[in-house]
């Protein structure tokens, strides 16, 4: 498949950490280790990532300007994200988008 299976090992582990409160996905963009990546394989990433850590901890990033390393331009890793999250219920969204980064940075 599409997912290192030894990134997901290493997830799965992370997130049985009580302490850990989550992961943001703007990572995914420079950290995926295919020397090619585009939306197929990073959508695949983003949908291991909720069902590991579940959307109550997963939160977007930019990750500008260093997405800019690996994507053409933030617009079109924005335009990704909001691809990716089409099909999650409008909680889960304001979740992702913002309400787990306000919990964790104390916002």
């Amino acid at each position: 498949g599409l997912i290192d299976p030894a990134w997901r090992a290493g997830m799965t582990e992370l997130a049985k950490r009580e302490n850990v409160m989550g992961v943001k996905i703007s990572g995914m963009v420079t950290e995926v280790r295919d020397l090619e990546i585009d939306e197929a394989t990073l959508r695949a990433y983003f949908e291991e990532t909720l069902t590991i850590f579940g959307a109550e901890r997963v939160m977007f990033g930019t990750d500008w300007p260093v997405c800019l390393l690996r994507i053409e331009s933030y617009e079109a890793w924005a335009e990704m994200v909001r691809d990716f999250i089409s099909e999650m219920s409008p909680s889960e969204r304001s979740a992702l988008l913002d309400g787990n980064a306000k919990r964790a940075y104390r916002l």
